[in-house]
């Protein structure tokens, strides 16, 4: 593993952190990886929603809340994460429907 100067890995892709980098989503979204945020990007309190669910040495952490750190190695893209997303959103998607109601 190379590590690049002031640099996270999101699926095994090293890219590099900027100074207006907030957190993962927006590391993630400069380089093409659409990670799904809506509570972040929509002014919600982060995490809220669960979308943004990530894995950092195999613990559940949301991208939305995690400030990029040097070498950090993130886990995005699996089956597993993509059906808790899932079924996250599914949960997530109810209590707005009622809401406008």
């Amino acid at each position: 593993m190379k590590v690049i100067s002031n640099s996270i890995s999101i699926d095994g892709k090293w890219m590099s952190v900027k100074p207006h980098h907030k957190t993962i989503v927006d590391v993630a979204k400069d380089n093409g990886i659409g990670i799904p945020a809506p509570c972040y990007l929509q002014g919600r309190k982060h995490g809220c929603c669960n979308g943004c669910v990530i894995l950092i040495a195999d613990e559940e952490k949301y991208a939305c809340t995690i400030k990029p750190r040097n070498g950090l190695e993130i886990v995005f893209n699996t089956p597993d994460l993509k059906e808790l997303r899932k079924e996250r959103f599914r949960l997530y998607k109810e209590p707005l429907k009622v809401a406008k109601n």
